[in-house]
């Protein structure tokens, strides 16, 4: 077998999704869960995006309750970027590895991922985490118009 996309390229490996066979310019590598293809991917961006989407209505509305428009914003962006922060790649991972499996590390860490993440999303990680899944999405229509072409 071959890419879906690429036939006349050598597979690398094949999707931990869907089993499908992908060459090295359709593998969508996602830190802990393995490499996937691409349609894989794009279903997973698009997850990924809605899932934001929802968290940055939900933070409009807790702003707009809150105060007014200025605050209904400022809420919906931190909390649309702080979803990304708190999955930005495999960052969490090297620390949780390093802090090990203990339940009392797993509290402090999950306290401390909380809070990083806000950060971490609000200072450009969500916005490059968005960009991100934005290119896989694109990719897959790229290829789609030039099989069909």
């Amino acid at each position: 077998m071959s890419c879906k996309y690429h036939p006349s390229l050598n597979k690398i490996g094949n999707c931990v999704d869907c089993g499908a066979d992908y060459c090295k310019e359709c593998e969508v590598p996602i830190t802990r869960h393995g490499n996937i293809c691409l349609d894989c991917g794009v279903k997973f961006a698009w997850k990924k995006i809605l899932i934001s989407i929802a968290f940055a209505i939900t933070g409009l509305i807790m702003g707009l309750n809150a105060s007014g428009p200025g605050e209904g914003i400022t809420f919906a962006y931190i909390m649309w970027a702080g979803f990304f922060g708190y999955h930005y790649g495999g960052f969490w991972k090297k620390i949780g590895d390093f802090f090990g499996d203990s339940v009392a590390a797993g509290v402090i860490l999950l306290a401390v991922r909380m809070i990083v993440s806000l950060f971490l999303g609000a200072l450009g990680g969500g916005i490059i985490q968005f960009i991100s899944y934005l290119k896989i999405i694109k990719k897959k229509g790229q290829l789609q118009a030039l099989q069909t072409a």
